[in-house]
Parts: structure tokens; sequence; C-alpha cells
């Protein structure tokens, strides 16, 4: 970063961008409207800012086989009962 000069009337700006698949756009279109419903439902900042970083700092196949082994046990767990 370099400090603003107000002598100074241009300044660069670089913007990179990475491709994103399709299904990971709406899942994180799916995520935000999720977020605006628990804001709406009383969640703090400190909740929301935790549920954002599973998401976006977890890689997508780890969470989603947590998500399968999670249903797997509670199916099995109910087979017995």
């Amino acid at each position: 970063m370099k400090p603003l000069n107000k002598s100074q009337t241009e300044y660069s700006l670089t913007i990179n961008h990475d491709q994103i698949s399709i299904g990971k756009l709406r899942l994180f279109r799916q995520l935000e409207s999720s977020i605006e419903t628990m804001k709406e439902l009383g969640f703090n900042e400190n909740q929301l800012g935790e549920l954002i970083s599973l998401f976006t700092e977890t890689n997508l196949y780890l969470l989603f086989l947590t998500f399968f082994v999670a249903v797997f046990h509670v199916k099995n767990n109910n087979i017995r009962d």
C-alpha cells in the first residue's frame, strides 16, 4: 500500500479475479440470503462471522464430506432404534 498524496491526481488500481463455478456461486448466494434471514432473527455479528468463515475458509469437499458423514450417522442411528 502506498500513502495517499494530495498533490497526486492519478492513482493506479489493480483488480485480480479468479473463476468460480456456478455451483459455488449459487452456494455463496444462498449463504448470503441465509445470513440476512439470521440477522432478522437476532443473530449477532460474532455468530454470523463464525458461520461465514466456516464456509469461506474450509474446503468445500471437506465440508460436504462432513455433512454426509453426519447424515449417515443420524440415519444409521434411527435404523437401529
